[in-house]
């Protein structure tokens, strides 16, 4: 009982230290503190727009969730120099241009809202995809066939024989068809008319690999006779998904072609040797979009970890020197920063001049959830702020909602900024989803990085990346991750400047 009196307590100081909308019903959950929605009640983000000040909005491991509070900026040089933070508006980089956040609606996500009731599903679909109650998500993921994250393996036209005619895909999936009735309803609930959808394919039909299996191993590629059915196959499934009144915005050339040629197992994948991959998407994915009119289509390329992005696409224009005319986007996974330099991002930059997007990137790998734990917040702030700070244009995290054992997966489990409780009766907005709500909800599509520097200060420390919205607000996302307050002050020339606290364990935006 005493500890439930502590966890009451600190709930009403922090619900009253700073304001708050419809507040986050803090619950201790195994490791820190989750936000509890259910029919009855369920916490809103609305953050009123600041008008002559600023807008200061904080969550931390302690418990504060999206609190916010006022602020005003003097003219004055009347601030302590010790920590400074400088913006400098003037400074714009030019190939940072925000496209947007969002997650991916895999066979488990639509699983799960099926479990949910109507009213459940309404909080769920605003708190991902509203810009007012929610975190302002615009882009979505979505699987043609089946992923690691589907209850049982599948994919179209995986039937026991040759179909190069695809006499036997004839009609969307009854799984598809289903998501699709759950995505028209997200738009309408959520009434955001920004959303945009990212398709890519996971496995192609046995028939058309080498080994007729599902893993990616190179030995089990799709076999080159079979190149130009696999075009058609996405030809035939966008249609079907138009007809049933679901518009695809990008497509991609395949979920991770390279990763799984090493380390192939159980789930389905499709891998590619790169100039193969070049060859099947220069001379027959572009003529098969042309020819069924869909040459509009944003197309991403590559989809995979970004420690062998430099060398897979160096061999995909080694063997199409015009690949890049026809690729809008450069795909990235993140799952391997930890271990490559986010300078790679730089690099591909210079040398392509695309856009790169995260399309995937999830926490608890070979672990599962960790209910309430700041630490998984952490992990997906450091993925974040590595992509922004290289002017990184999307991101993408992977499946926007899994119970509380990670699943259900037929293959594995993982964490996710959203769990459910075991009967289905409420959702659970982890530490994760506040941390991608600092950047989701603030930095708004057609943003651009805008220079900011720290004087006094190191990465160890305060962790931030700004932004100048298309409204010509500027948003700053500041991380501290020690387990002290830091105070700074912030300077900028076109506004003046102003002093700011930092508590232990915080993600805080700035919004001026």
């Amino acid at each position: 009982m005493k500890k439930e009196l502590v966890l009451l307590c600190a709930f009403i100081y922090l619900a009253t230290a700073l304001n708050t909308s419809y507040p986050c019903k803090l619950v201790k959950v195994e490791y820190g503190y989750n936000c509890e929605c259910t029919e009855s009640f369920c916490d809103t983000l609305n953050i009123p727009e600041p008008k002559l000040g600023f807008i200061f909005v904080t969550s931390s491991e302690s418990g504060y969730r999206f609190s916010y509070k006022h602020g005003e900026f003097s003219l004055y040089n009347s601030f302590d120099k010790a920590n400074v933070l400088v913006i400098d508006q003037t400074i714009k980089h030019e190939k940072s241009k925000i496209v947007g956040f969002g997650g991916a609606f895999t066979g488990t996500v639509s699983y799960i809202l099926e479990q949910f009731s109507p009213k459940l599903r309404q909080l769920f679909y605003n708190a991902y995809y509203s810009k007012d109650t929610g975190i302002g998500y615009n882009l979505l993921r979505v699987p043609i066939g089946g992923t690691d994250f589907d209850l049982t393996a599948w994919t179209y036209d995986n039937v026991n024989e040759t179909d190069t005619a695809l006499l036997y895909f004839k009609t969307l999936d009854k799984r598809d068809i289903v998501r699709n009735q759950q995505i028209k309803q997200l738009q309408k609930v959520s009434g955001n008319d920004d959303i945009k959808l990212v398709s890519a394919s996971w496995l192609a039909p046995l028939w058309m690999k080498a080994g007729q299996k599902m893993d990616g191993y190179a030995e089990n590629c799709i076999i080159p006779e079979f190149y130009e059915t696999w075009a058609n196959l996405h030809i035939k499934w966008l249609k079907l998904m138009e007809d049933d009144g679901v518009m695809i915005w990008c497509l991609s050339t395949g979920n991770e072609p390279d990763f799984m040629k090493i380390m192939g197992n159980e789930w389905l994948l499709t891998s590619w040797i790169a100039g193969d991959q070049s060859d099947w998407f220069v001379k027959y994915l572009v003529p098969a979009l042309k020819k069924s009119g869909n040459s509009n289509i944003k197309i991403q390329i590559f989809d995979d970890m970004r420690n062998s992005s430099l060398e897979y696409l160096d061999e995909m224009t080694a063997r199409h020197n015009d690949l890049m005319q026809y690729t809008d986007f450069i795909a990235i996974h993140g799952y391997f920063d930890g271990v490559s330099s986010p300078e790679i991002l730089g690099e591909l930059q210079a040398k392509y001049d695309k856009q790169i997007l995260y399309t995937e990137m999830c926490f608890g790998l070979f672990e599962g959830v960790r209910a309430g734990a700041w630490s998984r917040a952490e992990e997906m702030i450091a993925t974040l702020m590595g992509a922004l700070q290289h002017n990184v244009a999307a991101y993408i995290d992977w499946n926007l909602m899994l119970n509380s054992t990670g699943g259900p997966s037929y293959v594995q489990q993982l964490d996710a900024p959203i769990i459910t409780n075991e009967d289905y009766s409420a959702f659970y907005k982890q530490p994760m989803y506040f941390a991608m709500a600092h950047f989701s909800k603030f930095i708004a599509p057609g943003s651009f990085r805008i220079n900011s520097t720290l004087l006094g200060l190191n990465e160890t420390q305060v962790r931030t990346v700004a932004y100048l919205r298309p409204d010509n607000k500027v948003c700053i996302v500041l991380v501290n991750s020690l387990e002290e307050p830091i105070s700074l002050t912030l300077v900028d020339g076109l506004k003046g400047e102003t002093k700011l606290q930092l508590i232990p364990k915080s993600i805080n935006t700035l919004i001026y």
